[in-house]
C-alpha cells in the first residue's frame, strides 16, 4: 500500500472517529469536559506557581547556606595561613615579631576580621577590642549554650572548630559572629579569628518581599482565560499578590483550615451568600511559609463556551467529513511526490564521498524545490544536513590531524623530560650504596623530579621534588630546577642548604607564573652513613630497619630547612644532618603517594605508607618502590591518577635490589 493510500485511510478514520461520536455526545459531555479542562488548567497553573514559589524559597535558603559556608572556608584558609605564618615568625626576636604580627592583624582588621591568640595563661595577644584576657569572655556563650572560654580550654580538633555567638564589641550594636578556634602548641592555647555572620535567620521581611515581588511579576506573565484569577495568600487569608479576578479574596476561614490540614482542596463553591456566584476553586497549601495559592474561575464562564461549541459541532460535523476527504486526496498526492524524491536522495547518502570537492553538488542535485510548507522545509533541512555533514567530516579530519600531531609532540616532550632525569638505577656496581627511583607522571609530562649524581667530595647526591601544578608548565619548571641543583652542587661545590638557597633565589628571580617546588637535596656518605640534607617544604623522608628478633623500627627525618623553593625570595635555608645505620633503608616520596584517592574520595595517607615501609624494611630499594607503587594502584582502583608519583629509595652496605 502506498503512502498516499495510508494517509487517506488514516485521515478518513481519524475524522470519522473524532467527529461522529463527538457530534452525538457533545451536548451532554461538553460542560463536564470544559470544567475538567478548566480544573486541569488551574492545577497546571497552581503547580507552576508552587514550583516557582518553592524554587524562590529554596534559592533564598541556598544563598544563606552558601554565604555561611563561604565565610567558614575563608576563615579556615586565613586561619591556617596566619597560624603557619606566626609559627614561622616564632624564631624572630620579640620586637620584630610583635611588629609583624600587629601589622598583619591590622590588615585583617581592615577586612572586617578580628584576630588574636589565647596564651596558656589566658591572655590575648593582641587584645580583641575590649577583651584583654580569656576570663573577659566568661559571659559569652555560643548558640549551643557553651561558653567560649570552656570551648578553648577543651581539646580542639586539629583542623579547628567553628562557633557562633553574639556579642557587643567596642560600642557596636549586638552582632552575631562566626569564630574559628585553631589549636596552638601547648594546653589552653588557640588562635581565634572572628568575623560578623551575615543574616543567620532563615528568612526575614526582606526575603518575604523579594519572594512576593517575584511571584507578582510571574503572575503578570500568566495568560488567564475564562475570567480566572490567581492569588497568593498568607496564613490569615490576606492577599499578598494576585492577577485576574479577585473573587477568591473572600474565602471562608473553614476552607483555609481544611486546605492547611489536607495540603489543598479542589471543589465548586458559592462565594459570599448561599446563592452567590459559584466558582471552580483550586486551593493549595505551601507549608514552609504557611501560605496558600488560590485559583478560581466562574462556573458560568466555563459552561457558556461549552454550550456554544456543542451547537456548532452538530452543524459542522458532517460537512467537515466530506470536505476533509476531498481535500485530503488532493494534498496527499502533492505531498507524497516530493517525499518520494527525498527518500531516494537519502538512500544515496551512503555513496557520497563527503571529503571530495563535488560532495555538496552531488547532495543537492534533483532535490525538490524549497517552499514554505513542511516538504519545502524538509528539503531545506536535507540540504543543510548535507552541508553540515560535509563540514563536520572535514573538521573531524582536520581535528584528527591536529590531535595526532599534538599527541606526537607531547610524546616527544615526555621522552625529553624523562631524558633529563638520570636512569632509575644510579651507580651500578657500587657495593657501598644501592639506590632506585620510580616516576609515573599523571599526564604526558609532569612536575615531579628526582636526580642522582656524585658530588665533588665523593658523597652521593639524592634529589627529589614536586613542582606546583601539572602539565607542560610544571615540566619546564622541573627541568630548570634540576639544572640549577646540578649547577650549584656540582659546579659550585655547595652543600645542600647553600645550594637550595641559591636555587630559591634563581627561581624567584625568573618566575612570572608564581610557581614553586617542594625540594629535598641530600648528600649521603655511604662509608659513615651520614646524611646531610636540606628540605624545602617537601614530604619528610622515612627510614626503616629490621630489628633483631622484633618488628621493624620506623622513623622520620623531620628536619625542615625552610619553606617551598621559589615562593619566598631572600630565604636562607639551613642544613640538617642524620645518620643511617647499616642496612637501614630510606624512602623519599612525593605527595602523589599519600594524596592518591580512590573512587570514594578517600586518601592513601601517610599511615598506610608507614605500614608498607615496616612490612618491607627487609626489601631492596627496587622491591620497596614496586611494593609501594602496586599498593597505591590497588588502593586507587579505577579512579584516575590525580598527581605525579615519584619514589626514591636507598640503603648503605646492602646488595643491589
Amino acid at each position: 500500500m502506498s503512502l498516499r493510500s495510508k494517509l487517506l485511510g488514516l485521515l478518513a478514520l481519524s475524522v470519522g472517529v473524532a467527529v461522529v461520536p463527538y457530534s452525538f455526545y457533545a451536548a451532554a459531555g461538553l460542560k463536564e469536559r470544559y470544567q475538567e479542562t478548566a480544573l486541569g488548567n488551574l492545577r497546571n497553573v497552581s503547580t507552576l506557581v508552587r514550583d516557582n514559589l518553592g524554587s524562590r524559597y529554596l534559592a533564598y535558603l541556598t544563598g544563606q547556606v552558601v554565604e555561611v559556608m563561604r565565610q567558614k572556608e575563608t576563615l579556615r584558609k586565613i586561619g591556617l595561613f596566619v597560624s603557619r605564618n606566626w609559627e614561622d615568625l616564632a624564631a624572630l626576636p620579640d620586637e620584630p615579631r610583635r611588629h609583624l604580627i600587629e601589622n598583619q592583624v591590622g590588615h585583617l582588621s581592615g577586612l572586617g576580621l578580628l584576630v588574636t591568640r589565647v596564651d596558656a595563661d589566658g591572655g590575648l595577644s593582641p587584645p580583641l577590642d575590649r577583651f584583654r584576657r580569656i576570663d573577659d569572655w566568661a559571659g559569652l556563650e555560643d548558640f549551643t549554650g557553651r561558653s567560649l572560654k570552656s570551648r578553648i580550654e577543651d581539646t580542639l580538633s586539629p583542623d579547628g572548630e567553628f562557633v557562633v555567638f553574639t556579642a557587643r564589641l567596642a560600642g557596636r550594636p549586638e552582632t552575631v559572629f562566626l569564630a574559628l578556634l585553631l589549636p596552638q602548641a601547648g594546653p589552653g592555647r588557640a588562635l581565634v579569628i572572628v568575623s560578623p555572620l551575615t543574616d543567620p535567620g532563615l528568612i526575614g521581611a526582606g526575603g518575604v518581599r523579594s519572594i512576593v515581588a517575584g511571584l507578582q511579576a510571574r503572575f503578570q506573565e500568566l495568560n488567564l482565560q475564562h475570567q480566572a484569577g490567581v492569588a497568593l495568600m498568607d496564613g490569615q487569608g490576606l492577599i499578598l499578590a494576585h492577577q485576574g479576578s479577585r473573587e477568591n479574596a473572600a474565602l471562608p476561614r473553614a476552607l483555609l483550615e481544611e486546605a492547611r490540614r489536607d495540603g489543598g482542596l479542589e471543589r465548586t463553591v458559592a462565594l459570599g451568600e448561599a446563592d452567590g456566584p459559584r466558582v471552580l476553586l483550586h486551593l493549595q497549601y505551601f507549608k514552609p511559609l504557611d501560605w496558600f495559592i488560590a485559583l478560581s474561575v466562574p462556573e458560568a464562564a466555563v459552561s457558556r463556551p461549552a454550550q456554544t461549541v456543542a451547537r456548532q459541532v452538530l452543524l459542522l460535523g458532517f460537512l467537515i467529513m466530506g470536505l476533509t476527504l476531498l481535500t485530503g486526496f488532493y494534498f496527499a498526492t502533492r505531498l507524497t511526490r516530493p517525499l518520494k524524491s527525498l527518500s531516494l536522495k537519502a538512500l544515496d547518502l551512503a555513496a557520497v564521498d563527503f571529503s571530495s570537492p563535488g560532495a555538496e553538488a552531488a547532495l543537492v542535485r534533483d532535490l525538490p524545490r524549497e517552499g514554505g510548507d513542511e516538504v519545502g522545509r524538509l528539503s531545506a533541512a536535507f540540504r543543510q544536513m548535507g552541508q553540515a555533514l560535509i563540514q563536520n567530516v572535514r573538521e573531524l579530519m582536520a581535528a584528527t590531524a591536529v590531535k595526532e600531531r599534538l599527541e606526537g609532540e607531547l610524546g616527544a616532550a615526555r621522552e625529553i623530560q624523562l631524558g633529563i632525569l638520570p636512569p632509575p638505577e644510579p651507580w651500578p656496581g657500587d657495593q657501598a650504596l644501592t639506590a632506585r627511583a620510580l616516576i609515573q607522571p599523571a599526564k604526558e609530562v609532569g612536575g615531579d623530579l628526582y636526580d642522582f649524581f656524585t658530588a665533588p667530595d665523593g658523597r652521593r647526591v639524592l634529589v627529589i621534588g614536586d613542582v606546583s601544578d601539572k602539565g607542560v608548565p610544571s615540566a619546564l619548571f622541573m627541568a630548570m630546577a634540576v639544572t640549577l641543583v646540578r649547577q650549584t652542587v656540582m659546579g659550585q661545590n655547595l652543600g645542600p642548604a647553600e645550594a637550595m638557597t641559591q636555587v630559591n633565589a634563581r627561581l624567584c628571580a625568573g618566575n612570572p607564573g608564581s610557581m614553586f617546588v617542594t625540594l629535598f637535596i641530600g648528600l649521603f656518605d655511604p662509608r659513615s652513613g651520614e646524611l646531610e640534607y636540606a628540605n624545602g617544604g617537601h614530604c619528610q623522608p622515612l627510614a626503616a630497619r629490621v630489628a633483631a628478633g622484633g618488628p621493624a623500627g620506623l622513623r622520620s627525618l623531620e628536619g625542615l630547612s625552610g619553606p617551598l623553593v621559589g615562593a619566598l625570595d631572600g630565604w636562607t635555608y639551613t642544613a640538617c644532618r642524620d645518620r643511617l645505620e647499616p642496612d637501614e633503608i630510606c624512602l623519599l616520596y612525593t605527595d602523589g603517594i599519600t594524596e592518591a584517592q580512590n573512587g570514594a574520595g578517600e586518601f592513601f595517607e601517610l599511615g598506610r605508607l608507614e605500614s608498607l615501609l615496616r612490612a618491607g624494611a627487609d626489601l631492596g630499594p627496587a622491591e620497596l618502590n614496586r611494593l609501594v607503587y602496586d599498593q597505591v594502584l590497588a588502593f586507587r582502583g579505577p579512579a584516575p591518577q590525580s598527581d605525579d608519583i615519584t619514589l626514591v629509595s636507598f640503603t648503605a652496605r646492602r646488595a643491589a635490589g
